[in-house]
């Protein structure tokens, strides 16, 4: 995800490079993502800072990462991390889960 994060502390500027980068990136891994991380990524609203539900703004309440295991001697493990944030709005919340995070 460098280059979402490069595109995020580059100046902003009319030519709008920085959101074609990002754009031009997502492309490449659109097919590799789970529909619903799709979906978020491509809804409208998730880059439309008056809609509500847009995460631009919102504040961290919580990041939980935990590591649940089962099996017999609890060895079949893996990482999940959630993100709790509240809108810009404060007026609702936004939860993000990523389940067997391997990267």
């Amino acid at each position: 995800m460098g280059i979402l994060t490069e595109a995020w502390n580059e100046e902003s500027d009319e030519s709008g490079i920085s959101w074609k980068r990002y754009m031009a990136y997502f492309a490449t891994i659109r097919d590799r993502l789970p529909g619903i991380a799709r979906e978020f990524v491509e809804a409208p609203w998730h880059y439309d800072t008056n809609d509500h539900r847009c995460p631009h703004d919102a504040w961290v309440e919580q990041v939980l990462i935990s590591e649940p295991a089962n099996g017999d001697r609890r060895q079949r493990r893996r990482i999940d991390i959630q993100v709790r944030l509240l809108g810009a709005y404060h007026d609702g919340h936004l939860t993000l889960r990523c389940l067997n995070v391997v990267a």
